[in-house]
């Protein structure tokens, strides 16, 4: 065992040592970073929001989610059924509950040009960077941006031809997603994030409401590792693997599962 690794588990030095550890991966994470910022010219280069403009936010000092993003690997498990989704499906309206900084509110703006966009967050600060992201990608006008989501917000939206809805709101979903409420929006596929460490049983329920409906998948998250960085970009990042691989890394405390439901009207 080494010096160091001996004096981290001591009882006074642990804690100093456990907030240097932390302090030290943030100045990596922000410096890798700010590498793959001028690698890609703060363009998103791959998967499904390839192209996408994704301009330095306040928040990706924040955020640990910045550096997948950029290099097009956030949230990858849900590429196949998204691209799926996209493929089959001609939405003329998007609904983002959770929209942050509006990584899928605009990259799906982007996609779809002939959807409306209802971007809900009720993040005062995060509504500006939404809105700054929508703006450096042209999209502007295609969203509409509301606070925070209650049921009655999504009632009063009303039909559309066919909707994709995303969710991702803390535990909110358990509310949100309940039939009743969704059948006022017309067809409408879903992906929605489950937070059981919030609600338990979480996932298990949602998958309940979609049952009789829809198609229903159950995706778990996974973290990234070296190998789903996109071909040709890791030689390319000059610092040791090891700290590309924890920049890269969503830092989930907990294993999510996704609920994606397809309507089968």
């Amino acid at each position: 065992m080494s010096l160091a690794s001996m004096l981290s588990t001591l009882p006074l030095v642990k804690p100093v040592a456990k907030k240097f550890w932390k302090l030290y991966n943030q100045i990596i994470q922000s410096t890798i970073e700010d590498s793959v910022r001028r690698l890609v010219n703060n363009t998103v280069c791959d998967g499904p929001f390839n192209g996408f403009t994704f301009p330095n936010l306040v928040s990706s000092s924040i955020h640990s989610s910045t550096t997948p993003k950029l290099l097009g690997m956030y949230e990858k498990e849900l590429y196949p059924s998204l691209e799926e989704l996209l493929s089959n499906n001609h939405y003329d309206r998007v609904i983002d509950i959770g929209a942050a900084d509006g990584f899928y509110a605009v990259g799906l703006a982007k996609r779809i040009p002939q959807a409306l966009v209802v971007a809900f967050e009720a993040d005062k600060s995060l509504q500006q960077e939404l809105l700054h992201v929508a703006e450096a990608n042209g999209v502007r006008e295609q969203i509409t941006l509301k606070g925070f989501c209650h049921t009655n917000d999504l009632q009063e939206l009303g039909t559309s031809k066919r909707t994709l809805l995303i969710s991702d709101c803390e535990g909110g979903e358990i509310d949100l997603m309940k039939p009743e409420v969704l059948m006022q929006l017309g067809p409408c596929d879903v992906i929605v994030e489950c937070h059981d460490m919030f609600v338990p049983n979480c996932t298990e329920s949602i998958v309940k409401y979609f049952s009789d409906t829809h198609e229903v998948t159950v995706i778990k998250s996974v973290e990234k590792t070296l190998s789903d960085v996109p071909a040709g970009m890791l030689p390319r990042i000059p610092y040791p693997e090891v700290e590309i691989e924890y920049a890269i890394r969503e830092h989930r405390h907990y294993t999510m599962n996704w609920v994606v439901a397809r309507d089968l009207q």
